[in-house]
């Protein structure tokens, strides 16, 4: 197999990114939105993108396997914490690829010196709480029904990580 590539998001890869985001909105609950917009936010996101935010992309043989992103947690201008995402490619599930992703973005935002990192997991998500358990990250509340999807109400769980580097 191929080895796994992460790098900086580049506009070519606007599409193949899109179709995953898409597919996310089509088949889960991990995105509260019922219209596939994929193109519409990937586009604005890699646009918008400013320190200390990072998006990466993975990709094995040129195929574009999923992306991780940080952003802001909240629009205001003193708050030190960036929220984090990972979507996979339906392909790449269960491959090591998020997780690397995830360990990429945090280490760059560590270096960065982002003080604190937010992850939400819409619920039942058990790979995704392990995931963010094993990357240092502690489970700090659930919050019930934030979300509507596919007739049923969604619970999310918040997860937070200190930057261990000094700063």
């Amino acid at each position: 197999m191929a080895e796994l590539v992460i790098r900086d998001v580049a506009p070519s890869d606007i599409e193949a990114l899109a179709q995953i985001y898409d597919h996310y909105i089509a088949t889960s609950t991990a995105l509260f939105l019922d219209e596939l917009v994929g193109h519409e936010v990937i586009s604005a996101k890699v646009r918008q993108l400013a320190a200390p935010d990072r998006f990466l992309v993975a990709e094995r043989d040129g195929a574009v396997l999923g992306y991780a992103a940080s952003g802001a947690y909240r629009p205001r201008p003193l708050y030190d914490v960036r929220e984090l995402s990972v979507y996979l490619a339906p392909q790449a599930a269960g491959q090591g690829v998020g997780r690397a992703l995830y360990a990429a973005l945090i280490d760059a935002l560590d270096r960065a010196g982002v003080h604190s990192l937010v992850g939400v997991v819409a619920l039942p998500n058990p790979a995704s709480e392990a995931l963010h358990r094993s990357l240092g990250f502690d489970h700090v509340g659930t919050m019930r029904e934030l979300g509507r999807k596919f007739g049923r109400r969604i619970d999310c769980s918040y997860w937070q990580r200190i930057n261990p580097l000094p700063h």
